[in-house]
């Protein structure tokens, strides 16, 4: 079969120019995005209500309703813990400042004494910001801008994924029918493949959340730290950001330990090995057997691909690096099967 008659071929092809359109025009196209990836990951929770009498519509907003929800209360109930913290660290500074003074002084006193004034230097960070206040103005336009974008993805999103997940069946049935009958089959078994991918993914990105958040919890109530059980919850839950999510949570964990146990540094290395602890067991047991065995990737191509995705596209690009990777590879595979299979590599009779 020729290259440019294969279905999968062209499958390949569609993949990466979505992938290219959607970098070029991704103030335009990132709310679809959104949407779409949304809308396949609730489309099986519509699909159930409506196999119990419930219409699809209804089922949409019942489902995006307690999404939604889910979302809105998790952030009503970690922020009000986070200011609290922020402003226990901001009154305990003084605390803090003089000790690490007294630290630095008693650890490195010639260099300390000769060519360092902790104070001169705080007082210098004044002056540069004071300075830097002055961009504040003509930054502020930039921000506010920032700030209307992303209310209007708040409430963009709801939208388009509402929509997708009415017609989200009639849209699978009618790209089906405008194929040809055997282009279909065929591209409906990679799209199986693709789909088994994607829901081991998610899978697996779910227990290693789930499992995380048992262990930070319990590691660190443990160790008698203040709100260690919604810490160590939160760390478990954006676990699945990798590497980002790990360090925001240690930062947090690390943060409340520093006014904790601020006579006692031991305490603040046994929150640090809790994380390290965590993040040993996430990449050398976890990941290797929930993540990797569903996407059938090896870890060097799962940590190029983070790399690339949070180059090209920020936290978004990593969040998306694994599954999009493991779609390259099943597409590949998939033409490398073909391309094998050719009468050219087969012996003759």
């Amino acid at each position: 079969m020729s290259v440019y008659r294969n279905p999968i071929f062209w499958m390949f092809l569609a993949f990466l120019s979505f992938i290219v359109i959607t970098l070029i025009f991704s103030s335009v196209l990132t709310p679809y995005v959104c949407a779409l990836v949304l809308a396949y990951l609730l489309a099986p929770l519509v699909d159930r209500l409506e196999t119990l009498g419930i219409s699809r519509p209804i089922s949409g907003i019942i489902i995006l309703i307690f999404a939604i929800g889910c979302i809105v209360g998790s952030i009503l109930l970690v922020i009000p813990i986070f200011i609290q913290q922020a402003e226990m660290l901001i009154s305990a500074f003084p605390r803090i400042y003089n000790r690490c003074l007294v630290l630095l002084e008693r650890l490195l006193p010639t260099f300390i004494e000769n060519n360092f004034s902790l104070e001169t230097e705080v007082l210098n960070a004044g002056e540069v910001l004071k300075r830097q206040g002055l961009n504040f103005v003509s930054g502020f336009t930039f921000y506010a801008f920032a700030l209307l974008d992303l209310i209007l993805l708040i409430f963009v999103i709801p939208i388009i994924t509402f929509y997708l997940l009415v017609d989200w069946n009639k849209i699978l049935i009618k790209s089906a029918r405008s194929l040809p009958d055997q282009v279909s089959k065929e591209i409906n078994g990679v799209a199986v493949k693709i789909d088994n991918l994607l829901t081991g993914f998610v899978r697996g990105q779910l227990i290693i959340c789930i499992v995380l958040s048992i262990f930070y919890s319990v590691a660190l109530s443990f160790l008698g730290l203040s709100y260690g059980l919604l810490i160590g919850v939160f760390a478990g839950l954006i676990s699945f950001i990798p590497f980002v999510g790990a360090a925001l949570g240690a930062a947090i964990a690390v943060s409340v330990a520093l006014y904790q146990f601020w006579d006692t540094s031991l305490f603040i290395v046994y929150v640090a090995l809790v994380f390290i602890a965590g993040q040993l067991l996430e990449s050398n047991f976890f990941t290797p057997k929930l993540i990797g065995s569903a996407v059938r990737l090896h870890p060097i191509a799962i940590m190029l691909s983070i790399s690339i995705g949070g180059t090209v596209a920020g936290i978004t690009g990593i969040l998306l690096a694994i599954p999009l990777a493991g779609i390259f590879a099943v597409l590949l595979r998939e033409l490398s099967y073909q391309y094998l299979d050719n009468t050219f590599f087969k012996d003759p009779e």
